[in-house]
């Protein structure tokens, strides 16, 4: 009796440890899984994340994917944490650093409420950093961590922004700066709305213009007197820009508008814009004029490829490397409003087809429009969503052609 009470205690003790081995491969594969995934489902990252025995380790081995939806996803499941443990708030504020420097300008915000959460004066300096960006959009991102009153070190950085060529920007500082000095000089946020017209690039009306340049005057006669009193302020460095990193973009091809195949490969030695739009996205449209004249610009240099995600994942069939091609009759009819768009709008740039949004997951594009930058040796420079005007667009191209040139627009 004995000998078989020991027996079953064995039998037990070996299906435990069997159902243990078993859970842990299976949490290994899983994991192995989601890392090699082009885009995870959300649902599938959160529970994962969640069941993870060692959660930094877990979200670290994500970033180190270097895929932009892993990225998005580790810093979003850690800003959705009301609490962070310090080992997970060491990993955190660690992650974040890397992130506030990445291409992504979506890993980047997420990146500065991390580190507003973890570290604050490293988030002032990653914030004051973004002040010198090309993009400003990514200024404007730079400016809205700063406006903390212990910010007010980083004062004389945002007093240059009132040159910025950007109205949204000069507005965006005078916010600031009437934050930190209690002084009102009329500008407001909303002076800065531009107006649209069919076929005209947005513009600001004569009053608004007129507003802020007089606010800015005053500010700068302000400025001219009160400048010695921040002559010892010492900001946590760093307060210039810093280089983002970058990241390799695996090939893909698509077919375009007239069946023929398209590889990234293909543009290697030219700056590449993928632009993620649909037929029905308003703001696409929105941004077509300047795509179309960025491209007459810069024929030789950069290479534009509209990338429409048209139509559902279930009426195409796929091979192993992303290509799409028609499966249903019933294509041919969102193929045809795709040429249409892409006729009347008169588009002088390569427009592609991905109905099954592989390659569209691949860039986090399901937002739209979703820009991405790619340089001459094929690794990702920047992405964002929405448009942008011309001179950003230039500014950015430049610094990717010439990384060591400051381009920051001013009047």
């Amino acid at each position: 009796m004995r000998r078989l009470n020991w027996l079953m205690t064995g039998a037990v003790g070996i299906g435990i440890v069997a159902f243990t081995a078993g859970e842990k491969i299976r949490r290994e594969l899983a994991t192995t899984f989601l890392a090699r995934a082009e885009a995870p489902s959300e649902a599938a990252f959160e529970e994962l994340a969640i069941a993870a025995p060692d959660k930094p380790a877990f979200l670290q081995r994500m970033w180190a994917t270097e895929k932009i939806p892993h990225r998005v996803r580790t810093l979003a499941h850690l800003n959705s944490l009301p609490v962070l443990p310090d080992a997970l708030a060491k990993a955190a504020s660690s992650l974040a650093r890397l992130g506030a420097r990445d291409p992504d300008l979506s890993v980047r915000e997420l990146s500065l409420a991390i580190l507003e959460r973890t570290d604050r004066a490293a988030c002032f300096a990653q914030a004051a950093s973004l002040l010198r960006d090309a993009d400003p959009y990514a200024r404007l991102l730079g400016l809205q961590y700063l406006r903390k009153p212990a910010a007010r070190a980083y004062l004389p950085q945002v007093v240059a922004l009132l040159d910025d060529a950007e109205p949204k920007v000069v507005t965006a500082a005078d916010a600031n700066l009437r934050r930190w000095t209690s002084n009102d000089f009329g500008i407001r946020v909303a002076t800065s709305v531009t107006k649209e017209k069919e076929g005209e690039p947005p513009t600001l009306d004569a009053v608004s213009v007129a507003t802020i340049a007089a606010g800015v005057a005053k500010w700068k006669d302000w400025w001219r007197t009160h400048e010695p009193e921040f002559s010892t302020s010492r900001p946590m460095e760093p307060v210039g820009k810093i280089s983002a990193a970058r990241l390799r973009a695996a090939d893909f091809k698509l077919q375009d508008l007239a069946g023929k195949t398209v590889r990234l490969s293909d543009f290697r030695g030219k700056t590449v814009l993928l632009n993620f739009w649909t037929t029905w996205c308003t703001a696409c449209q929105t941004e077509m004029p300047d795509l179309i004249e960025l491209q007459r610009r810069h024929a030789n240099d950069l290479a534009i490829l509209g990338v429409s995600l048209d139509g559902q994942p279930d009426e195409h069939a796929h091979d192993h490397d992303g290509e799409t091609h028609p499966a249903k009759p019933g294509n041919d009819k969102i193929l045809s409003q795709i040429k249409r768009v892409a006729t009347a709008r008169k588009l002088n740039y390569r427009v592609l087809w991905n109905p099954a949004g592989l390659i569209g997951a691949r860039f986090n594009g399901q937002e739209l429009p979703t820009n991405v930058l790619i340089d001459a040796d094929g690794f990702v420079r920047r992405r964002f969503i929405g448009p942008r005007p011309i001179v950003a667009w230039e500014a950015m191209l430049a610094e990717i052609s010439n990384p060591a040139r400051d381009t920051t627009q001013s009047r």
